[in-house]
């Protein structure tokens, strides 16, 4: 167990290496002494850790004002590097236990479950996996049905494209959607992740925020230089290991009958999941409260462009 505080952006941050079975997991917890709940915050990608690149954004004014908050690596990713094998199912594995373990070690009952992007794919799975109590959960730009998702995004990029006359994006996507295996981790990888940035639906829909990854990956001080560069692994490791299932991702096939709050929340520019999909996958899900906030002026980060109004709902 390794366990080191660190001062970030004045906040005292715990930085936590826990071991469990053949797995390390990793983590930073927020402190706040006078929270009552404690928000267990998944990350996108697969691969992807935001603690590290969005600590201004995490730090300034956030969740961590009212909730002590714990942004986990992954198995596979940042302080969670492995070379071990990943699969989704150690995930929603990981995060039980990570909960469990939080709960008893802060002396906490009540946890909220968030997740962003791919996170949230996994926190839907782990709600229904049913091993831990959680006193509400966040999606936030829900991944529900990468199938769906992908080929309702896929008709937006192209009138995109045609409504600028773009033929050269055009014969490219009629190329990739011609091929059996649409939507491929190539297409969505090197062809779909280039146009949402350059239709602005990508990390932020406000052009003037230059979002420079590996800039903000190296400025970061809560990693080492070798967890930086098992960063890098983790991005490409996680990626070829848990891709190709979540190109099979769908949730519809679990429960959606739920007995907490469940919050949907997303960006109305968002081209990295569907607003559709999301929006169909909400009129499922039975629960006593739940919502489904579109944030008009955000793309796939909604809780940072839109921070005032996602503070509010939680």
């Amino acid at each position: 167990m390794v366990n080191e505080v660190l001062e970030i952006r004045g906040k005292k941050v715990v930085k936590e290496k826990v071991r469990f079975g053949a797995y390390q997991s990793g983590w930073f917890f927020v402190e706040n002494p006078q929270a009552e709940q404690i928000i267990l915050f998944l990350h996108g990608g697969p691969g992807s850790p935001e603690f590290s690149i969005f600590e201004n954004e995490l730090l300034d004014g956030f969740l961590d004002e009212k909730y002590a908050i714990c942004y986990l690596d992954f198995l596979g990713s940042g302080l969670s590097f492995t070379t071990k094998e990943v699969t989704e199912a150690l995930l929603v594995e990981q995060v039980a236990t990570v909960a469990t373990y939080l709960k008893e070690k802060y002396q906490m009952d009540q946890m909220i479950l968030m997740g962003h992007s791919y996170g949230s794919y996994i926190g839907m799975k782990v709600l229904q996996a049913g091993q831990v109590e959680f006193s509400a959960y966040y999606g936030i730009s829900q991944v529900v049905d990468v199938c769906l998702s992908e080929e309702a995004l896929y008709q937006e990029l192209y009138q995109l494209a045609a409504a600028e006359q773009n033929v050269k994006v055009l014969k490219q996507l009629t190329a990739m959607k011609e091929k059996s295996s649409f939507p491929s981790q190539d297409y969505i990888g090197k062809v779909k992740s280039r146009l949402v940035e350059r239709y602005h639906g990508g990390v932020f829909f406000n052009s003037q925020v230059k979002f420079k990854f590996l800039k903000r990956l190296f400025r970061f001080k809560g990693y080492t230089l070798g967890e930086k560069m098992n960063y890098l692994r983790g991005l490409l490791y996680s990626g070829r290991m848990l891709f190709p299932a979540l190109l099979k991702a769908n949730l519809y096939e679990g429960t959606l009958d739920f007995d907490i709050p469940i919050y949907l929340i997303h960006g109305e520019k968002d081209l990295q999941v569907s607003k559709e999909t999301v929006t169909d996958f909400f009129h499922h899900i039975k629960s006593s409260d739940k919502q489904l906030v579109i944030f008009p002026n955000a793309a796939h980060s909604p809780h940072l462009e839109g921070k005032k109004q996602f503070m509010k709902l939680v």
